[in-house]
């Protein structure tokens, strides 16, 4: 897709045809979602046709492409404002609107957690009769050869010392080039025991 000529959508843009606009602008970032100026052009439409949320968004995307643009950074700026006072004014007209409804009856509680049992009740994961069981072989795994700083570090703090003796000369084995460092671990750790 050819790069839109932004002049002539900002002209267009300007006389009143930001549903196009926005549209055209909206396909072109689509296939070049790095054009900052197209990104630019397509917030100011969408701000145009009342959009503020995705002309936010578009701001966005401009800004972490082109952080140093003046321009981007102080209609993000701008705009993130004009979104939350707007956000701000619809929650304080939600507050007015339920504090004038009549109190709830008693019952209303009760009716809250049974629509939330319901809820959670929908959201249970039924297993798919039509799905084999995976064979336990296959889950079990062994733990023995799990060997780690950290969990020799957790054995020793819980004093279980010469579990974290074992874990540190698993890792002695297992990492040939700290082998010492891992044996003098043990050691210390045996020692910690007696």
């Amino acid at each position: 897709m050819p790069r839109p000529d932004l002049k002539t959508l900002s002209d267009r843009l300007a006389a009143g045809d930001g549903e196009a606009v926005v549209a055209e602008l909206s396909e072109a970032i689509k296939s070049e979602p790095g054009h900052v100026a197209c990104l630019v052009v397509l917030a100011r439409g969408l701000e145009t046709i009342g959009d503020p949320v995705r002309a936010l968004r578009a701001w966005r995307a401009a800004y972490s492409l082109c952080p140093d643009s003046p321009t981007v950074r102080d209609e993000l700026r701008r705009l993130s404002a004009s979104v939350a006072v707007a956000a701000a004014r619809e929650v304080r007209a939600r507050r007015a609107v339920s504090s004038e409804e009549p109190s709830f009856p008693e019952d209303q509680p009760d009716q809250e957690l049974d629509e939330l049992i319901k809820e959670l009740e929908e959201a249970r994961i039924v297993p798919d009769p039509q799905v084999k069981p995976v064979e336990s072989t296959r889950l079990e795994s062994d733990v023995d050869d799990v060997a780690s700083e950290t969990l020799a570090r957790i054995y020793a703090n819980q004093k279980f010392y010469e579990e974290a003796a074992q874990v540190y000369e698993k890792l002695a084995n297992q990492q040939v080039d700290r082998r010492d460092e891992f044996l003098e671990k043990a050691a210390e750790v045996r020692q910690q025991a007696s």
